[in-house]
This record gives C-alpha cells, sequence and structure tokens, in this order.
C-alpha cells in the first residue's frame, strides 16, 4: 500500500489547501513552502541523530510539529507514518522495520520536497 502511495506522490503534491488559504497570494504561498522546507529538513536531521544514538525519545513530539505542515499538503502516507511516530508505536519496531519505516519516510519526505521546490520556482 505504501508503495502505491509513494507512486501517487510522484505525480502530485495537494496545493488544493494552501491555494484556498492563500487567497492567491504568492508571497504567502511562497513562505507556507519554505516553512514546511525548513521543518522536513529538521525532522529528517532529527530522525537521523535519533537512529545514530537508539534514543527516539523526542520523536512523538517531532512528529505532532511536523504533522501540522503534512496536513496542509495532504500527503497521507506521510502523515500516516508520523501518527504512529506520535502515537509512540515506533519505539516498539525491531530495528530492522524501524530502518524500513524511516527509508520510506526519507523517500516521501524527498519526493515531497522535489515537487514543492519546483513549485516554488514556478511561484517565482
Amino acid at each position: 500500500r505504501l508503495n502505491s502511495d509513494i507512486m501517487t506522490l510522484k505525480k502530485t503534491v495537494d496545493l488544493s489547501l494552501l491555494d484556498e488559504i492563500s487567497g492567491g497570494d504568492k508571497v504567502f504561498k511562497k513562505d507556507v513552502i519554505s516553512i514546511f522546507l525548513r521543518d522536513s529538513g529538521e525532522f529528517s536531521s532529527y530522525l537521523k541523530s535519533a537512529f545514530q544514538k537508539k534514543n527516539y525519545e523526542e520523536l512523538p513530539k517531532k512528529a505532532h510539529k511536523f504533522k501540522s505542515s503534512v496536513m496542509l499538503f495532504k500527503i497521507k502516507p506521510l502523515y500516516k507514518l508520523l501518527n504512529e511516530f506520535e502515537n509512540g508505536g515506533f519505539a516498539e519496531f525491531a530495528d530492522q522495520k524501524k530502518n524500513k519505516v524511516a527509508e520510506k519516510l526519507f523517500e516521501i519526505i524527498g519526493i515531497c520536497n522535489h515537487a514543492l521546490i519546483k513549485e516554488l520556482k514556478r511561484l517565482s
């Protein structure tokens, strides 16, 4: 299921909510997209560090913070993973499963970031 969600992401990131709340304000749109890109970078960096240290104590809080940006763009597979992280389920996974989940997460974030960077360029 996750693989089909990733294939869908390659086609689009849903900008309809951003379009609606921005009222056509390009500067606002660019600011919101930039915030997502910043937040995704911070979350990715945190997760890489947590993996190296095998310390997932802050993961629920970090996932919750990033989820608000993800919801705005309706990125369902990423939202599902963050929900699991936020609810503490990730810490219970075996290391091999943690690695697979993290790989998917980084792949999804990369795809979304690529799409949003293209949108930023289009807005400029």
